[in-house]
Order: structure tokens, then sequence, then C-alpha cells
């Protein structure tokens, strides 16, 4: 049979970015999609979208990531989104001990409106500015632990775990996916033999015969 030629069609994955303002969100996603780094600050204003196509254990596939602003006044925006994606990069600001304060309050609000199958992992940006720390790598992996998360030092402005984090998150997504359509074996059964109870292995044939000890 010939080759029609046709690509497979890509696998979609689907990321939100959450965190304070000024974490750096969008500066590692454009750096993620573009490859690009710009020292000039704009502020999301409520939600920006890029995807990425990559090929993961010989697949091709799509990572969608929406990035949220962080302000208050657009918080509302962030929990509509948290029941139609497949996983969260929750990220702070290491030179900033309020942006790591608040991932409490992200954590609590993905408790509250996203399913509980959801892929969550934490990140700590700006390593580059790594004498500026007020966040150390041991408290923030503490953080991680509480909430049973993986936890990555990155910076976008040195490129620094970027692409490795979206790496994956998509990876993990992907495994429980596969695991969720996993058929399920069937339970044993149980038949009644001469007046005695026999249980049935899984994927045993019925008319085999019975070994006795």
């Amino acid at each position: 049979m010939q080759d029609s030629g046709k690509k497979p069609k890509p696998e979609t994955v689907k990321v939100l970015m959450l965190g304070e303002s000024g974490v750096g969100k969008s500066s590692i996603l454009n750096r993620f999609v573009d490859d690009k780094f710009s020292t000039n600050f704009l502020t999301t204003l409520g939600v920006e979208y890029k995807q990425k196509l990559y090929n993961i254990n010989g697949k091709p596939v799509s990572i969608q990531v929406w990035d949220t602003a962080g302000q208050e006044k657009f918080r509302t925006i962030s929990p509509i989104y948290y029941r139609k994606v497949d996983g969260v990069v929750l990220v702070f600001d290491i030179t900033d001990q309020n942006s790591f304060e608040s991932v409490d309050f992200w954590m609590k609000n993905l408790a509250d409106h996203a399913s509980e199958d959801i892929k969550i992992i934490l990140v700590g940006n700006k390593i580059d500015l790594d004498e500026k720390r007020v966040v150390t790598e041991e408290t923030a992996k503490g953080e991680a632990d509480k909430y049973n998360v993986k936890y990555f030092e990155a910076s976008a402005k040195i490129r620094h775990n970027i692409k490795e984090l979206f790496l994956t998150i998509a990876k993990d997504i992907l495994e429980h996916k596969e695991a969720a359509n996993k058929p399920e074996e069937p339970e044993p059964k149980t038949e009644l033999k001469n007046g005695r109870v026999s249980i049935v292995a899984k994927g045993k044939n019925k008319d085999s015969k019975d070994k006795c000890c």
C-alpha cells in the first residue's frame, strides 16, 4: 500500500499560565513560542493565546498556551478557562516575595474551579537575577511538595528551562490522557462449580482446566 503522504493530525494539549502581574508569564511564553525576549514590559490585558508544534514520543503535539493577566481586576477571567485546559503553569518571581506568597491563592482558586485531574507545575522565574533572590530554591520546592506538583526554576531572559517546563507538562498531560483512554481490565468473575465458588482470573479462558496444588 502506498503512503498517502498525509501527515498525522497533531494531538492538542491546552495549558494556562497563571501568576501575579510582572512575574514574567508573557516573557516565558514569547521565549517558548517565538524564541524572543524583550525588556520592554507590556502588561497583558485579559487573555492572550499562542501555540507551538512539537514532536513528542514520535507524535506531533500542538501545545496551546493561554497567557492570563495577573492584575486583581482580571482575576475573575481566569477561572473561566480552568476547566477548558489540561494543565497550568503557575509562575512566581524569585525576587518578589509577594508573588511567591500568592501561590497559595492561585492553588486554592484551582482547587475550587479546575478539574481534579488537571496537571500543574510551579515555576520560579527570573533566576538570571539570582543576586536579588528572596525565595530560596529549597523554600520553593517545599511549596511544590506541599501541593504535590513539579517545580522548575527558569529564566526567559537566558532561555533556562523554558522548553523543558512546557515539554514536561505536555508529556504529563499526554500520559494522563493515554491512561484515561486505556480500557479497564474486567474484574475477576465468580462461578459456581460443584457447589463451590470458583474465581476466574482476569484473562483466563473459562475452558482451561483448573490446576490443583
